[in-house]
């Protein structure tokens, strides 16, 4: 499992296997921690793509490899960086930044049902206005075409009123009957009515078109605010637990042990002892840097080109390996 181990965090197997317990131990909790992200990560990307965006089990498996396999690669990187203060902030904030991201998007499966009743009160307030507005709109002309109607109707009735009396002889001519002078103030009663219907008929044609505006209105609203909306449905995530007090608790304690769950690599990686095998690497390269720095200035005791010729190795040899004779 070390061999294993090494591969994820980049570590030389060889020298770490013959190193102290306690450096093994590091690597073996960096190591398989860096697993808690990527699983989540994993199960992110498949419930929100399969139960939140509505996508085949296919996509979810190819979206939950992706995002596994990218926070696997950040999540490495970020335990295999070493170097100055400005890496090390860079670190902890892309820690941070990936920690929130992953919260958040479990918070939308956790609290789907919940997000969904939301979103549905904020797309039903969204189209009330919509309405409201079409209704002030048409308010104008409906509330003018209410007052011809009804000032027609008052007209035809008043009509109808004053061919009766002539009718009964209690007006008009005083002659009763239906003579030229009452079939006339008929005539003028009916014309009245005609009016009067022509014009209700215009003003139900005007509700019908204000209905037709509502109703057309409405599907385009409900066809473009979807429930799979992924910015909308973290909108009314957040609108939700802002507004009650209650579910903000329990969110929030979710969302801090997910956080946490995350930031992990990143907390472990800053805050474990230093091991033995690490302060041999750092060793390692001090003395490389120093035998660089040497070669770099031709330091006449420790550089000498000649020294790599293959006539100074056999004299080397030579003087080395060779016999002792009465000369020497």
């Amino acid at each position: 499992m070390l061999k294993f181990y090494c591969a994820i965090t980049g570590d030389d197997y060889q020298m770490l296997n013959s190193d102290t317990p306690a450096s093994r131990k590091k690597v073996t909790i960096l190591a398989t921690v860096i697993f808690i992200p990527v699983l989540i990560w994993f199960m992110n990307g498949y419930l929100l793509v399969t139960h939140v965006l509505h996508g085949s089990t296919g996509a979810g498996l190819i979206a939950a490899s992706i995002m596994a396999l990218l926070i696997f690669l950040i999540e490495k990187n970020i335990i295999m960086a070493n170097g100055s203060n400005a890496i090390t902030w860079f670190r902890v904030i892309l820690g941070f930044i990936v920690a929130m991201l992953g919260a958040i998007c479990l918070d939308e499966v956790v609290f789907k049902q919940d997000i969904d009743q939301q979103l549905y009160v904020i797309n039903q307030k969204i189209i009330d206005e919509n309405l409201t507005k079409t209704d002030a709109k048409f308010l104008p002309e409906m509330t003018k075409k209410e007052k011809e109607v009804d000032e027609k109707y008052r007209i035809w009735i008043q009509a109808q009123e004053i061919a009766q009396k002539e009718a009964d002889g209690t007006s008009g001519s005083g002659i009763k009957g239906v003579h030229a002078i009452t079939r006339m103030k008929l005539s003028m009663a009916d014309s009245k009515k005609e009016e009067y219907y022509a014009a209700k008929k215009e003003l139900e044609s005007l509700k019908t078109k204000l209905a037709e505006s509502r109703l057309e209105i409405q599907k385009q609203l409900e066809a473009s605010l979807s429930d799979s909306a992924l910015l909308n449905r973290i909108k009314a995530l957040f609108n939700l637990v802002f507004h009650d007090w209650f579910m903000g608790i329990i969110y929030f304690l979710f969302t801090a042990f997910i956080f946490c769950m995350e930031f992990l690599v990143v907390f472990l990686k800053s805050n474990l002892k230093e091991t033995n095998y690490e302060r041999r690497i750092e060793l390692i390269e001090e003395i490389g840097r120093k035998r660089m720095e040497k070669i770099l200035v031709h330091d006449p005791k420790n550089y000498d080109p000649g020294k790599v010729h293959q006539s100074y190795a056999r004299a080397k040899d030579s003087l080395l390996n060779g016999s002792s004779s009465f000369y020497n």
